[in-house]
């Protein structure tokens, strides 16, 4: 949101003086104006999680350094080696900053304040003090006199009276503002959306499974199974279609085996025409041949089949055993799906050994929710599952596998067969929780619309306190939306801890092992629930508030305790003013450095060597400029054009300085007169900076992507990107390649880049997948607009280098492009791909003269 802020303004020509003062102060001068509270990032970016003091220090250089060109932060220890700044002018300037703190601010549209916020200041602490650090020690502060604000004495300039700020309501209540209620009530609509058709899908699959369950009780004799007797076996001489009935893969059928010969991550399976017993023991013999990977096998039940044309899908709500020859470790898995996805409980999983090519007997017993499944005659998995039993069809299922199904035999499982007993407990079953969602969502929604109410009233009950101006304030005029709102908020609690105690008692159904913190959980949660049920129950206690709507929230440090959050701090109904001072001290005309500092970094940024070599130091340790008078000419213009950076750019661009050549040729006494260019007699040469190196390339192309705005582009999209390079996401930890290598500066650097010659530049113009894809792109450009040979040489010296092509340059380029031709594979397009290729990696592209 800054760089946003920053390039806005530029593009906007904002004065220079009033830009400063949103860096400094927005969250004072414009407590409610999001646009302007932006600028206030330029305070926020310095938060520091562990370390006040060393947040505080950086604050306090960066603003001498950036603003005024004063290196303050070497007065933190002792009196100023140099200029006259006292240890203690350290301290009166941090005294400026020490209330503030960081928080984000919510933006229209959104609640979800990491998704997108802006980070600004605010004054936490109005009572802050300040100490001096004897010797600069943290550990040593001076508590017998507090620091004030204040400017060192060297300065005649006058401090503005500080002023504290009275803010409105909604800037330290965030939450009242209009977009915040909008976006919160919007969640809500979309919460009760989401509810209702998840309900509307499990109505749908319940009454599918009903026409399913008619299907099967309506098949001509459909044989009906003895809960004792039930019992079939088929040898797979034939594919009995009348007994099953056959879903996806490609199955192939000889005397005692069935064959499922299609490889993949996709299911296919045998459905049971018949209707199967509620308890009962199934058994497949079968061989695994081969698979992809997953190689599973499996028995599932109580399929209820929601595709209207009976297909078998992921979104099946079944219970399936399946065994899996997984590489990775081989096992036996009860999972279940509810409607939506598979869930593997932990608890159903057990390990195996297994090999392909051999003959396996995998029999699964089942009785109510208790689940046994065995393999080769050995228990493998003894587990209730908490998904709750139903009327649907059993299936054989595979899965990315290649088997060979040799006997499958069901029965009735007998009331005298004994199962092993699982570890888990049988609780209660999961169903949907889409009626808790749903009431949730209504719940939340019914509490915004009474807060809502309640908002409103305030803010009318604000306004009228104003306007009458009496000591005793009316009636609070919400009293019965206020009633309304904490009702709604505490049937919200109940809702909320029955679903935390829903989502405990899930987990410990379907966890294996110790269970001790999941059964606290549970306990915890039902205490949870009781007491919110018994404020439910109670009357609503006549100085009860409600939780107001988070529109901000404080960003956390830990200065205290590195492991855990410091306590939250508080947004104060008034600001110190400190800060809104300081900057009209800083951007007050008769301030002799403000406006010299500045244009001495524009000055740079175009002519390649700033005017004060020292760009961050105006001390008694700068070099005095051979041209002061132009310095304060161009710092006098920039004040009375009411600070503006593009009377300045204008200004400098079209003046003879800026056009002059950087060439010494036929220049020796020049050079022997003024070897250092003090007095500027020629321009000097500017390498490009990292941004406009990768940016150039792709504006040659035609590819460079102009969008504005928006979040940054982060380290893994960036090689694929084509956004301007501004908008890379850049750390002190993260730093673009390419950019790395033509200087790309880092996050402090903001006073002046390095301008190095290494190997590795010409290797990243070289090599670079950008360059080299670029390289025919701009080929191509260039020959559409002017085919002929000739006035392509000559547009892509002028284009790529930015210079007339000389009569030598242009025979080379033509030789060099009629040998290109004539390699393997080479057409006129390469040779000319070639020939940009060569012009982006001479010096002249990254160098302007």
């Amino acid at each position: 949101h800054w760089r946003d802020w920053i390039i806005e303004s530029l593009n906007e020509d904002v004065p220079y003086d009033e830009m400063v003062r949103q860096m400094l102060a927005a969250d004072e001068l414009y407590p409610n104006d999001l646009d302007k509270l932006r600028g206030s990032g330029y305070l926020a970016r310095n938060w520091y999680l562990f370390n006040r003091n060393h947040w505080m220090e950086e604050t306090i250089e960066h603003v001498g350094k950036g603003f005024l060109g004063l290196t303050f932060n070497c007065a933190k220890c002792h009196d100023h080696k140099f200029d006259p700044i006292e240890q203690a002018d350290f301290y009166r300037l941090r005294a400026f900053f020490e209330p503030y703190h960081v928080r984000t601010d919510m933006v229209p549209g959104t609640t979800d304040l990491v998704v997108d916020g802006i980070p600004r200041p605010f004054d936490g602490f109005l009572d802050a003090e300040t100490y001096l650090f004897v010797r600069g020690n943290d550990k040593q502060p001076d508590k017998s006199q507090p620091i004030t604000p204040g400017i060192p004495v060297v300065f005649a300039l006058q401090l503005p009276e500080i002023q504290p700020v009275l803010l409105p309501a909604d800037a330290y209540e965030p939450g009242r503002r209009q977009w915040v209620l909008d976006a919160y009530l919007a969640d809500a609509g979309k919460a009760i959306t989401e509810a209702e058709k998840k309900l509307a899908d499990s109505l749908v699959a319940i009454a599918k499974s009903e026409e399913v369950l008619k299907k099967i009780k309506s098949q001509p004799n459909p044989p009906k199974p003895d809960p004792v007797a039930y019992e079939f076996v088929d040898n797979f001489e034939t594919l009995d279609e009348e007994r099953w009935e056959v879903f996806g893969g490609r199955w192939e059928q000889s005397p005692g085996e069935l064959k499922q010969t299609m490889d993949g991550a996709q299911r296919a399976a045998l459905r049971l025409r018949q209707a199967a017993p509620d308890d009962f023991e199934a058994i497949l013999r079968f061989v695994t041949t081969g698979g992809s990977k997953w190689r599973s096998v499996g028995i599932a039940f109580d399929a209820v089949i929601k595709d209207p044309t009976g297909s078998f899908k992921q979104g099946d709500s079944s219970q399936n055993v399946y065994i899996s020859g997984y590489e990775g470790g081989p096992k036996i898995h009860a999972s279940y799906n509810p409607g939506g996805a598979w869930v593997y409980p932990p608890g159903g999983l057990g390990k195996i050994e297994f090999e392909l090519n051999r003959e396996y007997e995998f029999k699964v017993q089942v009785r109510g929710t208790l689940i046994n499944a065995y393999l080769n005659g050995q228990l493998v998995v003894a587990w209730h599952t908490p998904f709750a039993r139903r009327k649907g069809s059993l299936q054989l299922t595979t899965f990315d596998v290649l088997p060979i199904f040799k006997q499958f035999s069901l029965r009735a499982l007998p009331k005298e067969v004994k199962l092993v007993e699982a570890k888990n407990k049988a609780m209660a079953t999961v169903t949907t929780s889409s009626d808790a969602e749903k009431a949730i969502a209504r719940a939340r929604a019914d509490h915004l619309l009474a807060e809502l109410d309640v908002a409103i009233a305030r803010q009318s009950h604000e306004s009228m306190k104003l306007k009458v101006a009496v000591l005793a304030a009316p009636e609070e005029p919400a009293a019965d939306a206020l009633q309304v709102a904490i009702r709604s908020q505490q049937q919200l609690a109940v809702l909320q801890t029955r679903r935390m105690l829903a989502d405990a008692e899930a987990r410990l159904a379907q966890a294996g092992g110790k269970k001790d913190t999941l059964e606290k959980e549970v306990a915890t949660a039902e205490a949870a629930l009781a007491r919110s049920q018994q404020v439910l129950e109670k009357p609503v206690e006549p100085d009860a508030g409600i939780e107001p709507l988070a529109g901000a929230r404080w960003t956390p440090t830990r200065f205290f305790d590195s492991t855990k959050d410091d306590p939250a701090v508080p947004f104060q109904k008034t600001s110190s003013g400190r800060r809104s001072a300081l900057a009209d001290w800083i951007t007050d005309r008769e301030n002799p450095l403000t406006a010299r500092v500045a244009v001495n970094h524009i000055w740079m940024r175009h002519m390649g060597e700033p005017l004060v070599k020292s760009v961050f130091d105006f001390g008694r340790r700068a070099e005095r400029p051979a041209q002061l008078e132009l310095l304060d000419w161009l710092a006098s213009e920039l004040m009375d054009h009411d600070w503006s950076m593009k009377h300045l750019h204008r200004l400098i661009v079209t003046s003879d300085a800026y056009r002059m050549s950087s060439s010494v040729a036929a220049a020796d006494a020049s050079v022997q007169l003024d070897p250092e260019n003090r007095y500027w007699w020629r321009r000097p040469s500017l390498r490009l900076e990292s941004q406009a190196v990768r940016d150039s390339i792709l504006s040659l192309a035609g590819t460079l992507d102009l969008t504005m705005s928006g979040p940054p582009i982060q380290p893994a999209r960036q090689a694929a990107s084509k956004r301007r390079s501004l908008y890379f996401f850049h750390s002190n930890n993260s730093r673009n390649l390419f950019l790395r290598m033509f200087d790309e500066a880092l996050v402090k650097d903001c006073y002046r880049r390095d301008m190095s010659i290494v190997p590795q530049q010409a290797l990243a113009l070289s090599n670079s997948a950008m360059v080299l894809e670029s390289a025919g792109q701009i080929a191509a450009r260039l020959s559409e607009e002017r085919p002929e040979e000739g006035a392509f040489i000559k547009d892509a010296f002028a284009a790529i280098l930015g210079i007339e092509v000389s009569a030598a340059e242009l025979n080379a380029s033509i030789e060099a492009l009629s040998e290109w031709k004539k390699l393997p594979n080479t057409n006129d397009l390469t040779a000319r791909t070639h020939l940009v290729w060569v012009l982006l990696n001479h010096n002249d592209f990254v160098t302007v003269r």
